[in-house]
């Protein structure tokens, strides 16, 4: 009798229409039920009827019943959710004892700060690499469906806009001095934190760099072709088949046309 009562379809609901008591809550059953008695209450646990102790819960804590709801059916999202918040840096602080003593002290240094000198220097500035080429061949290959252009390394959307309405990037090159030639493919699309992270922070040499590209199955599904680099944070550099692909030919085109590297790594160590 006890299954009955809470697996079949018996309780009526206020729009006249019968239910499963765990598709109820007290408040859905007709004006003239009992609702707010600590029997009735009682009974609607037993009933299995929907989280009636949510309700309870809800008034203890004085949120809405629905959010305990929403955190039960997606507990795994509540708890990605909490240690998200708790690994949020605390806001830094930095507050003068004497405001109006440190707004003397910063006028006086502001005052005898020096002047901006500057003087003529030679630069050697490379002009071979074609303007925006490598950005709009990026763009191509690491725009997904809905628009957005998804950096390599940490697989988020580009942070901001320029006032053109296009995404602001850093198209960095991925191999620097082992390869002589301007190909597009030898350039990653990477949002401004990757790319410093990447241009300062990665210990994975050139050579090494070739070799993972070289190494890689293009016939792999494409999600999984990613290399791993030896970097602080983001390690896992994400390609395109296409991408792949043209990078490969690039490499091995570089290293075999190159006779002039030395002892420099050739497409014929790597392979």
């Amino acid at each position: 009798m006890g299954r009955l009562c809470s697996q079949r379809a018996w309780l009526p609901h206020k729009d006249g229409y019968f239910c499963v008591p765990q598709e109820l809550f007290l408040t859905d059953l007709p004006e003239d039920y009992e609702k707010d008695t600590q029997e009735a209450q009682e009974l609607a646990i037993k009933l299995g009827m929907r989280k009636a102790e949510e309700l309870q819960l809800a008034e203890k804590l004085g949120i809405r019943h629905e959010d305990i709801s929403l955190i039960l059916h997606n507990l795994k999202a509540f708890h990605a959710w909490c240690e998200q918040q708790q690994t949020k840096a605390s806001l830094p602080s930095s507050i003068a004892n004497d405001p109006a003593r440190r707004h003397e002290k910063a006028a006086e240094a502001a005052h005898t700060t020096e002047v901006k000198t500057y003087k003529p220097v030679t630069t050697n500035r490379r002009i071979s690499a074609r303007y925006n080429e490598p950005e709009i061949y990026l763009r191509s290959h690491n725009t997904n469906e809905e628009g957005q252009l998804i950096c390599q390394l940490c697989d988020q959307p580009m942070p901001f806009k320029l006032p053109s309405g296009e995404e602001y990037f850093e198209a960095y090159q991925y191999i620097e001095r082992l390869l002589e030639k301007e190909y597009d493919a030898n350039h990653l699309a990477l949002c401004p934190n990757c790319a410093a992270e990447f241009k300062y922070a990665c210990q994975t040499d050139e050579n090494k760099r070739a070799e993972l590209i070289l190494d890689m199955n293009i016939m792999s599904e494409e999600k999984n072709l990613v290399i791993d680099l030896d970097m602080p944070v983001h390690r896992r550099l994400r390609f395109t088949q296409r991408h792949l692909i043209d990078l490969q030919m690039a490499i091995k085109d570089g290293l075999e046309s190159d006779s002039n590297m030395g002892s420099s790594l050739h497409a014929s160590d790597i392979r």
